[in-house]
């Protein structure tokens, strides 16, 4: 799989390197100034850890954003350890106040990614003189390490390596092109290859639901508002995206429909092929005379997919003007996707974190006096998920990768042993893997690299045993049950009850879509608006397919039911309702008329859907039976019906 495909902008791996520079700088110069200084090692040790939180937590949509963000990191950064070492001879105070950090750090998730940052910064710098014990005497070097820390990080992610937008938005783009060639060169094999129809069919969805993330990554990254002027080049770079989207989306349908219901005129599996070919290498199609209306479907999108490939995206004049856009940042920062609304949420997460992070460092203590705080880090992070399965998974694969990590890092420790810039050139490759792997869900692959750095400097430190990694694996186990436990027993959130609200919340802005169609007068004004909306739909399935992924992944140990079902039903439904949003066929008074009505009668159906999905009435039953109107001649409304009438049926 092309890197592009899973980092598009090669963003994670640019995150990666400039992390794992900042620290390898930040540990070198700290260790020098504390050698240099006569000041404890841990005072490196501290300031090392500020610059990888700093380097991670970071998120805000905006560039200015960013850089405040990172400026006022210095203030948790340095309360954080000044309150630990200050309460350092009153133990009790001391874990109090480190119960209490815990469950800010978690309420203030619902406020955005900067209040996130802040959060968790404080929790880290709170949680760092627990393990790397100082006096009061080291405050002044302390607050200066998490100075200095902070202020290397700004200048690594500022003005050292920065995110030129121009080379940004050109990796964007030129990953939807290899996505898209890649789609046709499938769509090509599978057409070759008539017995494998399914195997290249699954294939072709999941690089479809790749060039959705995509296309949404380089929205966020245009971060496009309707305050923008109409013609700006964002808006036209936008739209044409969402055009080359639906012109691939409309070859895989008609390609469909030719397959479906083969008839002698029509061409054989080797010619459709060979023609996905030409469109492939941006050729024209060879001149002929189509009789039937599937084939002529079929050339006409494919000749609009081929002419996509001939075309650049954007000419470089646009190109210009989006990349100056993005510079002067004339846009409103993206809303959070929390609320207040969502209190309850992070409300019952912080609860939970707290006790699950109390729990796990009373009993982390009986284990072991000195390593305990492994089971507390461990059983605060696995409550990043917004419900019960989120969490029991992302506690079952830590334990999974950290026990994979033991044994590897023990394997390569004794491999490097003896050679101390070999073990340290891994270490550094160690951390920037799990910089780039703490972007992957449920955190198995940092929790194997962060593992396996630990082993490898445990071996540096001439502290490498089977017992400290044996107590390495244990003190996260009890973390990861701990946190499972309570989760599941404290004021659990069904993954069930987030994957329907989810849904409710699709159905609604799928309702919103409908409501508006047909468009009267499809200026470039209202198709701006509907593209906006057909957006929203796309993040809102986004959130369905992540809300579900503890329960449909392939290892899952839940009960599947019908969700599979639901979510290929609302792929389904999403994609039809695309077609029919943008088809431009014009309408005499009495069909849009008819439409008009077909329209409004089912965004109220999907309305309802969404009522009963948020009363749990799908959870025990199916719903009322939905009526599929037999007089519909819009293909794309009919299918949408009898979509939702399959989807009424499912229990979830």
């Amino acid at each position: 799989m092309k890197i592009l495909a899973v980092d598009p902008g090669y963003q994670g791996l640019r995150n990666a390197f400039r992390g794992t520079l900042t620290i390898v700088i930040a540990f070198l110069l700290l260790s020098f100034l504390a050698r240099h200084w006569q000041q404890p090692a841990t005072l490196a040790f501290v300031g090392v850890l500020i610059a990888m939180m700093s380097s991670m937590v970071v998120n805000d949509p905006t560039l200015r954003g960013q850089k405040i963000t990172l400026l006022l990191l210095v203030f948790p950064g340095s309360l954080g350890p000044v309150l630990s070492i200050w309460l350092s001879e009153h133990p009790n105070w001391r874990l109090g106040v480190f119960f209490a950090i815990t469950f800010c750090a978690v309420c203030l998730r619902r406020f955005g990614p900067r209040a996130t940052a802040l959060g968790f910064i404080l929790f880290m710098s709170y949680f760092t003189p627990l393990f790397f014990p100082l006096s009061t005497d080291a405050i002044p070097w302390v607050l200066g390490s998490v100075a200095m820390a902070l202020a290397l990080s700004f200048a690594m992610r500022f003005w050292i390596f920065p995110d030129p937008p121009e080379k940004l938005l050109s990796l964007f783009l030129r990953g939807f092109q290899e996505q898209t060639e890649d789609v046709l060169r499938l769509l090509s094999e599978g057409l070759r290859d008539p017995g494998r129809d399914e195997h290249f069919t699954r294939k072709i969805r999941g690089h479809m639901e790749r060039i959705t993330t995509l296309i949404l990554s380089i929205e966020q990254f245009l971060n496009t508002t309707a305050s923008r002027r109409l013609r700006s080049g964002a808006e036209a770079l936008q739209m044409s995206l969402f055009e080359r989207d639906l012109n691939l989306r409309r070859l895989l349908e008609a390609t469909s429909a030719l397959l479906k219901n083969p008839r002698p005129e029509f061409p054989s599996r080797p010619a459709l092929a060979q023609a996905v070919d030409l469109a492939l290498a941006g050729k024209p199609l060879p001149p002929g005379s189509f009789h039937h209306e599937a084939v002529r479907d079929f050339i006409s999108v494919l000749e609009q997919v081929s002419m996509n490939r001939r075309q650049p995206l954007v000419d470089p004049k646009a190109f210009e003007q989006v990349v100056q856009e993005i510079q002067e940042e004339k846009k409103t920062p993206l809303a959070s996707s929390t609320s207040w609304t969502s209190l309850h949420l992070t409300t019952k997460q912080a609860i939970q974190a707290t006790l699950a992070t109390a729990l796990a460092s009373f009993l982390g203590t009986a284990i072991s006096p000195q390593r305990w705080y492994w089971a507390s880090l461990t059983a605060f992070v696995v409550f990043a998920g917004a419900s019960r399965g989120e969490t029991l998974t992302r506690a079952f694969l830590r334990i999974l990768g950290t026990f994979a990590g033991l044994v590897m890092g023990f394997l390569i420790a004794y491999g490097l042993a003896g050679h101390p810039r070999l073990e340290w050139s891994a270490v550094i490759l160690f951390i920037f893997l799990g910089l780039w792997g703490a972007r992957f869900a449920f955190g198995f692959f940092s929790a194997l690299a962060f593992t396996l750095m630990l082993s490898v400097l445990f071996d540096l430190m001439g502290q490498l045993t089977s017992a400290i990694l044996i107590l390495r694996l244990e003190e996260t186990a009890l973390g990861a049950v701990v946190g499972a436990l309570i989760s599941a027993v404290i004021l659990p959130t069904s993954t069930r009850s987030t994957v329907r609200a989810a849904m409710a919340k699709l159905f609604r802005t799928m309702g919103d879509v409908l409501q508006d169609l047909p468009i009267a007068t499809p200026d470039l004004s209202a198709r701006r608006k509907l593209v906006r909306a057909l957006r929203n739909m796309d993040r809102d399935l986004q959130a369905v397919r992540t809300s579900s992924l503890p329960i449909v992944q392939r290892w899952s140990l839940m009960k599947k039911g019908h969700l599979p079902a639901a979510l290929h039903d609302l792929s389904t439904l999403s994609h039809y309702l695309r077609h029919l949003a943008m088809n431009s066929l014009p309408l005499d008074e009495t069909d849009f008329r008819k439409t008009k009505e077909s329209c409004l009668r089912l965004a109220q159906q999907f309305r309802e859907q969404a009522q009963r999905l948020e009363s749990d009435q799908t959870k025990h039953a199916p719903n009322p039976e939905v009526v599929v109107e037999k007089d519909v001649e819009n293909h794309f409304l009919s299918r949408c019906q009898q979509v939702l009438a399959e989807f009424s049926k499912r229990r979830i």
